[in-house]
């Protein structure tokens, strides 16, 4: 399996071409017989949330999901638009926490960026048209389970290991998919919290083999985000230049 090794020698402290803003998922101290509280992850400095107001993020993003064993679970509105709380406690076994953008235009121009396409802003530098998701799993009262199996996302990191369960300095091996399908050459980066006060850098890079597959080495303890993204040329060039996916996981690390 290609991971780089000696590439990620000298990545360790380099400047990543990460997006403005990670985007994730995430459960907050989820436990057997309670209900959960799960949390639409955006902003700068991982794991802490750029709170939005519902507005805002009504038109730019959909709602957690939690999938659990049998299918989704019912969620509401929690303390803020971030924030969300299954209806009824989670008996034991393993759950998806899922996130995903409304897929929308976003224009560079010579004011700043703005959201809409070209042709809502006809002095636009650049246009892409974005895709964005995250997903944590979670197990209650036991070791994970089906957690190599996809969930449907677009573009979406699959873990081929217990991701509840990532050691120290042990290969985590993941298989990033596009619409389904193994995606090679993808970049893998990765970083702790705390690694940096923003998403300026990367704790970890790599290329997906010929299987999309890439071994994450986490070097530190802690709660970890994992990041791929992908692009092409978008259908209509006077409309926009390019589309983009970009796909997280988090998970935790432990000595």
């Amino acid at each position: 399996m290609k991971t780089l090794l000696a590439f990620l020698a000298t990545a360790f402290f380099s400047v990543s071409p990460a997006l403005a803003h990670d985007f994730w998922a995430a459960a907050a101290d989820p436990a057997e017989g309670s209900p959960a509280t799960v949390v639409f992850g955006y902003g700068h400095g991982f794991p802490e949330v750029d709170v939005l107001k519902d507005g805002d993020f009504a038109t730019r993003f959909s709602p957690p999901r939690l999938i659990g064993p049998e299918g989704d679970i019912p969620v509401t509105r929690g303390k803020d638009a971030m924030t969300y709380v299954s209806e009824a406690p989670l008996a034991g076994g393993t759950y998806t926490v899922a996130t995903e953008n409304r897929a929308g235009f976003g224009s560079s121009t010579p004011e700043g960026y703005r959201r809409g396409s070209r042709k809502d802003n006809p002095t636009a530098t650049a246009c892409s048209f974005s895709h964005r998701y995250g997903k944590e799993i979670i197990a209650l009262g036991g070791p994970a389970g089906g957690y190599d199996r996809a969930i449907g996302q677009a573009l979406e990191i699959v873990p081929q290991a217990d991701p509840t369960a990532v050691k120290l300095r042990v290969p985590f091996p993941v298989k990033v998919l596009f619409n389904g399908r193994p995606l090679p050459g993808a970049e893998m980066t990765a970083y702790f919290a705390g690694f940096t006060p923003d998403n300026s850098a990367s704790a970890f890079a790599a290329l997906t083999d010929g299987d999309g597959m890439v071994n994450i080495v986490p070097l530190a303890p802690g709660k970890w985000l994992a990041r791929v993204s992908e692009e092409s040329d978008y259908a209509d060039g006077a409309v926009c230049d390019r589309e983009s996916w970009a796909a997280s996981l988090t998970f935790s690390v432990t000595e």
